[in-house]
């Protein structure tokens, strides 16, 4: 199997994903029946006998818990969506334990976005005292934001680094970047689709960095230190690069 395929469906012939209850996430409904479905699944395909399919089921259990933002079309309450992150953030952690850096570089930059993207959601909820894990004294606003700047900057050495900045050389290392990005391929039970170069998901993954830094610098906001403002700017700004070529690209492609 190529290890740049992002996994939607068992890659052995076991429709898993294929056979779930449906989810719809705009009217709140399905997701706990879903997630049902795939713990069932799970005692079929252990981590041991099947460590692919095991991770898929924990990514899309995953995956479930981070859109499940809603129950019978109302807004969670913080409580309620503080357990939902913690359980997606949980099963996204077990699902890397197969899908590695080095093994599914693919599947573990999409799954370090999902995680990233709960950490910021999380201290959120933390910073407005609403989180039972700051009631609790388990955690705090910064120690989250800080989990998902580690978590970010994990899948960020699996894209080209740009080093270059400022007018047409960055816009050239942008480019140049963007040539050494590697394939992306969805596998799904339609067989394997391709979705180009890995623009987009690198820009999602700058923009998260940027975004958490940003928070970071506001915990900051009594030391006299602008480095992680800059960290912030650097990150936002790669992101709008990758952006424009994502565009261009999908453009030459209609």
């Amino acid at each position: 199997m190529n290890n740049t395929t992002i996994l939607e469906e068992s890659p052995n012939g076991f429709p898993i994903v294929h056979r779930a209850p449906s989810v719809n996430f705009e009217r709140g409904t399905g997701g706990d029946e879903a997630i049902r479905y795939y713990l069932q699944e799970m005692v079929k395909f252990n981590r041991l006998d099947s460590p692919i399919e095991y991770a898929l089921i924990n990514y899309c259990i995953g995956k479930i818990f981070f859109a499940d933002k809603k129950v019978d079309g109302l807004i969670r309450t913080a409580g309620d969506r503080s357990r939902r992150i913690e359980n997606a953030l949980f099963h996204f952690h077990q699902s890397l334990e197969v899908f590695t850096q080095k093994d599914y570089p693919a599947q573990y930059v999409v799954i370090c976005i999902f995680m990233a993207q709960l950490f910021r959601e999380r201290t959120g909820i933390m910073a407005e005292g609403r989180s039972y894990l700051v009631k609790s004294g388990q955690s705090n606003p910064e120690e989250s934001c800080q989990y998902g700047i580690d978590q970010i900057m994990l899948a960020l050495p699996i894209f080209t680094v740009l080093h270059a900045k400022g007018g047409e050389e960055a816009r050239k290392g942008a480019h140049a970047a963007a040539q050494s990005l590697v394939p992306l391929t969805k596998k799904t039970q339609q067989g394997e689709e391709s979705t180009g170069m890995m623009e987009v998901e690198h820009a999602l993954c700058c923009l998260e960095a940027g975004w958490l830094y940003m928070i970071q610098s506001e915990f900051m906001m009594n030391v006299k230190d602008d480095s992680i403002r800059e960290h912030a700017v650097i990150h936002l700004e790669k992101a709008i690069d990758l952006c424009h070529m994502a565009a261009k690209t999908a453009t030459k492609k209609e």
